[in-house]
This record gives structure tokens, C-alpha cells and sequence, in this order.
């Protein structure tokens, strides 16, 4: 009885040692799969870095300081629809994701002028929409089109088309009226 006794416990402990040579053999395993892992994560990694660069690159400025398509349009789109607002230039860098001086020199190189400028115009593109459009007050359009006063609109009209709205609606008038004379 005694030598079963010995006997199962040598079985046991030779099972024990198998297993514990197991172990080992798997935690070697593991940490070479853990080495394998870590290196493939870094290159993923760089690899998804180099991707974010070139991807913001490409999105943000072109190469030759020029603002993407997708942001002019949003800029675009955002001074269209608050174009009776008050549009500083830190806003409209906002809009852009870009800061004030970069946004201002990449629109200024994509669009031709200043962003600035750029408002002006197209405030006064929607003036003269309004003025031939409807009869409406100049002050009201004023303030339609974002202009500050009547006076203001007057002021900045006559230095971009050199003539007065006053003017340029009886120009319009005498326009309509020719073409109804001509056509009839």
C-alpha cells in the first residue's frame, strides 16, 4: 500500500513538472507573440501617422498655401448665410479651422482678395440684387446686406462702382424701360 502510495505521488509530481514545462514553454510562446504584437502596432502607428499628415495636409492647405475646396465653400456658405451679421475675421477662421493670420493669407491666395473685401462684395452683390429686385427702402437693404447705415452702404457703393444706389436705381429704371419700348 505503501509503494501505491509512492508511486501515485511520484505521478503526480511528474505530471506537475510536465505542466510546469508547459507553462514555460507557453510563456515564452506569449512573449514572443507579445514582441510579434508590439511591432506590428508600432508600424501601425506610424503608418497611421504618416496618413494623418497627409491627410491634413491635404485637407488644410494645398502645397502652395491655398485653402482646401471643402473649406472655401464652408466659409462661402457660412458669409452667405450671416451676411447681415457682424463677420469678424477670428469667425470666419473659426468656420475654417485655421487661425486668423493663416486663414487670412491662404483665402487672400485662393480667392484673389482679402476675406474682408471679399464680405464687401458680396454684401454689395446682395445690395443690388435687393435694388433691382423689389422696391425696398436703401435703408432697409442696408441693413439687409449687413451694412452698418444707409450712409455706409452709399459710401461703400460709389468707391466700388463710382455711382450712388440712388443712382444705380434709375439706371436700372431706364434700363426696364428702353427694353419694354424696344420690345413693344
Amino acid at each position: 500500500m505503501a509503494f501505491d502510495t509512492y508511486r501515485e505521488f511520484f505521478d503526480l509530481v511528474n505530471c506537475l513538472c510536465d505542466t510546469a514545462q508547459e507553462t514555460i514553454q507557453l510563456s515564452a510562446l506569449q512573449k514572443q507573440i507579445s514582441k510579434e504584437m508590439v511591432a506590428k502596432s508600432r508600424a501601425l502607428i506610424n503608418n497611421g501617422r504618416a496618413i494623418e499628415r497627409k491627410i491634413t495636409k491635404t485637407n488644410s492647405l494645398t502645397s502652395r498655401g491655398l485653402l482646401s475646396l471643402a473649406r472655401l465653400k464652408k466659409v462661402q456658405n457660412h458669409i452667405d448665410i450671416h451676411l447681415n451679421e457682424r463677420l469678424t475675421l477670428d469667425e470666419l477662421a473659426e468656420v475654417a479651422c485655421l487661425s486668423p493670420y493663416h486663414f487670412s493669407r491662404s483665402f487672400k491666395r485662393t480667392v484673389g482678395i482679402g476675406p474682408q473685401r471679399y464680405l464687401l462684395r458680396q454684401r454689395l452683390e446682395r445690395a443690388k440684387l435687393l435694388m433691382q429686385g423689389t422696391d425696398e427702402g436703401l435703408a432697409s437693404i442696408a441693413q439687409e446686406t449687413g451694412f452698418t447705415d444707409q450712409s455706409h452702404l452709399t459710401a461703400v457703393f460709389r468707391r466700388e462702382t463710382g455711382m450712388t444706389p440712388g443712382r444705380y436705381r434709375k439706371s436700372l429704371a431706364t434700363r426696364r424701360t428702353t427694353a419694354r419700348g424696344l420690345a413693344a
